[in-house]
């Protein structure tokens, strides 16, 4: 199985293959990966495309690999959020393995069917990598890079008060670490409290409450809760992104649930703790299955409608607020 290191690897020898699948929950790591390779192939604007969300023309993409390069070793085609390696694509899957010598094609999807066509080619061209979400551990090392690269310290306390607020997400917790380098910039080290000061509070609690208030039909206070999000610079694309892994964390334990699973059998299942298990457990009971299933998938229709240019981003959870408030109403 291809990883991290067979990226690093290839970009050290300066020998790239044709394909390459980057997938999984941890956007944060999918883009970094994405421009390190962008960055080391060196394509030249009139060599890079990229195509972002569904319905894009694969036989255009097909017959742009198939154009040699401008006065460089590479064409580089970037695609993401397709959904070639979930809902899959014939044909896409069968030029994988012919895709020209002069020809990178890096796609970046959340999700992936691994038993796609377009999957598995990628599997067998041996860049099929994953980014999934990491664990504390390792998200504690890499703040602690990022501080010394700032010439920072921080504290355990200040590093635990990150997590509380931010989540365990890459990319919020990049950009709160952002903030508060700007916001110490005459301090040699962060503490808990200059977390606390400066960070935004958009944390698994605040979307918690806010799909309390959705569960129990009190509109005006969810928007509410939404709007002081936004007040606080918050994105709308990050607020449905953490709705949606919130909804599809409720339908999970609710399915797990119902087969019979434990508590701490449900906690060890989706890495998550007892204490947050109860609390999903409970507020699940407020929702059916179908519900939840709609949710996630309403959420991941309307972030690509937002990619797309065809839905304004702070209406996307609006409409998710309203739509499933008014069916619990």
């Amino acid at each position: 199985m291809s990883t991290m290191k067979s990226i690093d690897e290839d970009i050290k020898k300066g020998t790239f293959k044709r394909f390459y699948l980057l997938y999984g929950e941890e956007r944060y790591l999918r883009n970094l990966y994405r421009d390190k390779l962008k960055e080391a192939i060196g394509a030249a604007d009139m060599n890079l495309s990229s195509y972002m969300g569904k319905g894009v023309n694969i036989r255009e993409i097909i017959d742009l690999c198939e154009t040699m390069p401008f006065l460089s070793d590479y064409r580089l085609i970037i695609m993401e959020d397709t959904r070639f390696a979930k809902d899959s694509c014939e044909e896409l899957a069968e030029y994988i393995p012919n895709i020209p010598e002069t020809t990178v094609i890096v796609m970046s999807e959340a999700e992936v069917d691994k038993r796609s066509k377009v999957y598995k080619a990628a599997e067998k061209a041996g860049g099929a990598i994953a980014f999934e979400k990491q664990d504390e551990k390792t998200l504690t090392t890499w703040i602690l890079s990022r501080c010394k690269k700032e010439g920072k310290q921080i504290t355990s306390g200040a590093v635990k008060e990150l997590f509380t607020m931010c989540g365990y997400d890459m990319v919020g917790l990049s950009t709160e670490l952002e903030k508060l380098f700007c916001y110490t910039y005459d301090k040699e080290g962060i503490a808990a409290e200059d977390v606390r000061a400066i960070c935004s509070k958009l944390t698994e609690a605040n979307i918690f409450d806010m799909i309390e208030h959705v569960s129990r039909a009190r509109l005006k206070e969810a928007l509410e809760l939404y709007y002081e999000m936004l007040a606080a610079k918050e994105s709308a694309m990050r607020i449905l992104r953490l709705l949606c892994r919130q909804f599809n964390q409720l339908l999970q334990v609710k399915l797990l649930s119902e087969e019979g699973n434990s508590d701490s059998g449900i906690s060890g299942k989706l890495k998550l703790s007892p204490r947050v298990v109860g609390k999903l457990k409970d507020q699940g009971r407020r929702f059916t299955k179908q519900v939840l299933t709609e949710a996630v998938e309403e959420c991941v229709e309307l972030e690509e409608a937002v990619k797309t240019g065809k839905l304004d981003e702070n209406l996307s959870v609006e409409l998710i607020i309203m739509k499933y408030g008014m069916q619990i109403s």
